[in-house]
């Protein structure tokens, strides 16, 4: 499956973070299935295009190997594909196999850096984000 744009934001649009969905997914807090099906059209070539970017990113991330689909229609029917694809001002030119994550939502200032910056990798080890919410363990504190 492939990214209709070259990116997105570090929040969903009902401004949840991908970095809480991705941390939820490797702790098996929540299964890749219990997300909404990733919606995609089929090219005339075969391919198949994503209209949900966002959660392809975290899926992949995530290490998920296989997902259910919701197929969209033929991508020259599909309005949605057309415009991320080829719109003017988020479409994508690259060869779609990268995503790259913007800065939360517009306007969203200090949040929007905190939840991009949860997904990067270590600068210090190079383990990916998804690697290192595998790693992460939580430790009651004393509250003296």
């Amino acid at each position: 499956v492939h990214f209709t744009q070259d990116a997105g934001f570090s929040t969903f649009s009902d401004k949840r973070w991908l970095a809480q969905t991705m941390y939820e997914i490797v702790r098996k807090k929540i299964a890749p299935h219990d997300l909404p099906l990733l919606r995609v059209c089929r090219t005339s070539d075969g391919r198949l295009w994503s209209l949900d970017n966002r959660r392809l990113y975290v899926l992949r991330a995530c290490g998920v190997r296989s997902i259910l689909v919701e197929p969209a229609g033929d991508a020259s029917a599909c309005a949605e594909f057309r415009t991320k694809r080829h719109g003017a001002q988020n479409g994508s030119t690259s060869d779609s196999r990268a995503l790259v994550i913007k800065e939360g939502m517009q306007g969203e200032g200090k949040k929007g850096r905190a939840s991009l910056a949860a997904m990067m990798p270590c600068s210090e080890c190079s383990r990916s984000a998804a690697t290192r919410f595998r790693l992460l363990k939580f430790v009651k504190g004393s509250t003296s």
